[in-house]
C-alpha cells in the first residue's frame, strides 16, 4: 500500500506474500486435519502424498499471488487500463490501413481488452507460465495443479461479469487463453477454478487487510486508541472476546511500540480466530466449490465477514484515503504514464519499422530515420522479447489477423517491461527515460 517506502518495518510485496504463505499453509493443514477422507478424495486428495501436494500447492500460489502486480499496485493497474483506454483509436488506426475492415476492427476490440481491462491476476499467470523463460517457452515449468491454483477468476477480459464471483476480474490475458485451456485439459477440469484456489484466496483476504492496519500504526497513521474505538463499537462476539482477553484498552497510550505490540497479539488471535472458521467453511461447501457455484470462503462465513470488515472499515477511515498514499498515488500516475508515453513511439509505428527498429537499421523501409525508438528497445528484456516472437508466431492464434496478433505481442512486450518493476525501479526509469 505504501509505495517507495524506506522504512523496512512497513510491509513490501515479498513480506506480504510470505505472510500469505504461511496462513494458506495453516489454512490447508486444518482442512486436512478436520476434513473426512470421503472429501478430501472429491478434491483429489487419496493419501499423505496427495495432501503433502495440496499444501505445497497452496503455499506456493501464495508466494505467487500478487507478483503479476505492476508497480504502485492496485493504483498502477488503475493508470496502465486509464492510458490504454485514452489511447484505443490512435493505436487502432494504423491497423485498419485507411480501409474499413470489420473482421480487423472486431479482433483489435477484443484483444485490446487485455490492456483497457488490465490486472495483476493475469499479468501473474502470465509471469509464471510465460514469461520467466528459463529453459523454454513454458516459463516456470510449473505443474498444471500449481498452474491452475493460481487463477482466482476463471475467465478472460472478455467474460468479466461483476455478478458472478469467478469473474468479478480476468484470470488470464486473450494472448494466453491456449496455455490455461492446456492446463484444464490436462487437469480433465471444466473451465472452472481449481479447490485450492479457494484456500489462496481466503489466506489473501486475512493478511492484508489485518496488515495494513499494522503498517499503519508503523508509519503513525492511526494510533491505538482508534483501533480501540472501532472494535469497542464492533458487534461482532469474536472481536469483543479478544478485546476482552487482551485488555486491548490498556495500549491507549502515547507509545506506537506498545500500540504494536498489543495489535500483534490481536492479529494472532484474529488468524487463529478465523482459520478454525474457514477451514470449516471450505469443508462443508465442496460440493459447490467443486461445480464453482460459490463465492470466497470469507464470504461463506458471516463471521469471517464481520471481523474484516471491522478492519476494512479502520483501514479505509485512516489509511487508504490519507494524505502519504494520495501523494503516492500521484507518483504512482505520472511515472506509470510517463513510461507508458515514453515507449509510445513503439506502438504506434507498423511492423516493418519495428522490424528495423530491431535490426539497429538507421532508417525504415521508407526512408524515415530511426533514432531514439532504438533506445527505448535495448530496455527490454531478452525473455520478454522470446515471449512476443513465440506470441507473434504462435500457432494457436493463426486465425487472428498477423498484423493484430503482432501489435497485441508487441503491446504486452512494453506492459511486461513495465509492470514487472518494482516501484523504486519504475521511479528510477521514469527519471532516466523522461527527466529533461
Amino acid at each position: 500500500m505504501f509505495a517507495l517506502e524506506d522504512n523496512a518495518a512497513v510491509r513490501s510485496r515479498l513480506t506480504h506474500s510470505l505472510e500469505v504463505a504461511h496462513i494458506g499453509r495453516y489454512l490447508t493443514q486444518e482442512v486436512l486435519e478436520k476434513a473426512k477422507d470421503s472429501n478430501l478424495k472429491r478434491i483429489g486428495i487419496k493419501n499423505d502424498d496427495d495432501a503433502e501436494a495440496a499444501t505445497t500447492i497452496v503455499e506456493v500460489a501464495c508466494m505467487l499471488h500478487d507478483i503479476g502486480n505492476p508497480p504502485f499496485g492496485h493504483f498502477g493497474e488503475k493508470v496502465i487500463r486509464h492510458w490504454f483506454e485514452n489511447n484505443k483509436k490512435e493505436f487502432q488506426k494504423p491497423l485498419m490501413s485507411g480501409s474499413v475492415d470489420t473482421n480487423k476492427e472486431l479482433e483489435f476490440t477484443k484483444l485490446y481488452q487485455d490492456f483497457s481491462q488490465f490486472d495483476g491476476n493475469p499479468q501473474g499467470f502470465r509471469i509464471v507460465s510465460k514469461l520467466q523463460w528459463n529453459h523454454d517457452e513454458n516459463g516456470l515449468n510449473l505443474t498444471a495443479s500449481q498452474l491452475a491454483s493460481l487463477l482466482k477468476y476463471d475467465c478472460s477480459p472478455e467474460g468479466i461479469d461483476c455478478k458472478a464471483p469467478s469473474k468479478k476480474k480476468a484470470g488470464y490475458f486473450f494472448s494466453d487463453e491456449h496455455v490455461i485451456a492446456s492446463v484444464w485439459d490436462r487437469l480433465k477440469m471444466k473451465h472452472i477454478r481449481h479447490p485450492l484456489s479457494y484456500l489462496m484466496e481466503a489466506a489473501d483476504d486475512l493478511a492484508y487487510c489485518l496488515s495494513d492496519i499494522e503498517d499503519g500504526l508503523e508509519k503513525g497513521l492511526l494510533t491505538g486508541l482508534n483501533i480501540y474505538n472501532e472494535l469497542a463499537s464492533s458487534g461482532s462476539s469474536i472481536i469483543k472476546e479478544i478485546s476482552k482477553e487482551l485488555s486491548y484498552t490498556n495500549s491507549i497510550k502515547e507509545n506506537k511500540l506498545h500500540d504494536l505490540q498489543t495489535f500483534l497479539k490481536i492479529r494472532t488471535k484474529v488468524i487463529n480466530s478465523l482459520v478454525s472458521i474457514l477451514s470449516d467453511r471450505f469443508i462443508d461447501n465442496i460440493p459447490s466449490i467443486i461445480k464453482n457455484s460459490t463465492s470466497s470462503l470469507v464470504e461463506l462465513s458471516y463471521e469471517s465477514k464481520e471481523v474484516l470488515s471491522v478492519f476494512r472499515t479502520l483501514a479505509n477511515r485512516h489509511l487508504y484515503n490519507s494524505r502519504a498514499v494520495r501523494e503516492n498515488e500521484i507518483i504512482a500516475n505520472r511515472v506509470i504514464t510517463g513510461l507508458l508515453d515514453a515507449f509510445k513511439p513503439l506502438l504506434i509505428c507498423d511492423k516493418d519499422r519495428f522490424n528495423d527498429i530491431r535490426s539497429l537499421n538507421s532508417e525504415d523501409k521508407k526512408g524515415n530515420s530511426i533514432s531514439v525508438e532504438q533506445a527505448l528497445y535495448k530496455q527490454f528484456s531478452s525473455k520478454y522479447i522470446r515471449v512476443y516472437d513465440s506470441d507473434t508466431n504462435n500457432e494457436s492464434n493463426r486465425d487472428i489477423t498477423p498484423c493484430v496478433r503482432e501489435w497485441m505481442a508487441r503491446a504486452h512486450l512494453i506492459i511486461d517491461q513495465i509492470s514487472g518493476m518494482t516501484d523504486g525501479h519504475a521511479l528510477k526509469r521514469f527519471r532516466l527515460i523522461c527527466s529533461p
